[in-house]
């Protein structure tokens, strides 16, 4: 009902004005992006770090030059674009002290599958130590280490060590990449931001009785 009073009263006032109608604002119509993501998996052969260096180097420059985000073909940003990518930098740099990849911009993560071996022995090698710290706790206690009431364990990626989260949650493509990385099991492998030697955690928590 308000709008078609607000009508009943444009259509009377643009009578009194000799029947124009007032001049209708032009509507401008603003581009709009889409961003796509886009992630490809690439197996990299090395006898020794310096190999994977060299293919992995390789690698990375071909498909930077392939221009998959078409960033050599891409607009120059608006004024408002232009103010929003530097306040968004801005704000990454305040949390983290490091500039996040550009719209288009290829990211790499290298990931190294952790074998069923490996993964038992970082385990029992975790549960040595362990049992041998809560000796040592019952010892300074007066007390003896009694038999084992529970036993948890587990593995997955190191936050600290692999992969820059600081990056990863600061930035719109830290947001595409953790949705990918989420659907993923991570128990077995190592992840990290560049090759070479990349570190996988492994937590073992035991209870044990004393007496």
């Amino acid at each position: 009902q308000q709008q078609q009073m607000e009508m009943m009263l444009r259509q009377r006032m643009a009578q009194r004005r000799g029947g124009k109608r007032p001049a209708e604002k032009e509507v401008s119509v603003k581009p709009v992006k889409v961003m796509l993501k886009l992630a490809a998996e690439w197996p990299l052969k090395a006898a020794d770090t310096a190999e994977l260096l060299m293919a992995s180097k390789k690698l990375q420059d071909a498909i930077k030059a392939a221009d998959i985000g078409g960033m050599k073909d891409a607009e120059e940003p608006t004024p408002e674009e232009a103010e929003l990518a530097e306040e968004t930098e801005e704000m990454a740099m305040n949390f983290g002290g490091r500039e996040g990849p550009k719209p288009g911009e290829p990211v790499f993560v290298f990931v190294a599958k952790i074998t069923a071996a490996e993964r038992e022995k970082a385990l029992a090698e975790a549960f040595r130590a362990a049992k041998q710290e809560a000796a040592q706790l019952a010892k300074a206690a007066e007390l003896e280490l009694g038999t084992l009431r529970s036993l948890q364990g587990g593995g997955g990626i190191d936050p600290e060590d692999s992969v820059d989260y600081r990056l990863l949650y600061q930035t719109s493509f830290g947001a595409a990449l953790r949705q990918q990385m989420t659907g993923r099991d991570h128990s077995g492998e190592a992840i990290g931001a560049s090759p070479g030697l990349l570190k996988f955690k492994v937590t073992v928590n035991a209870t044990f009785a004393v007496k």
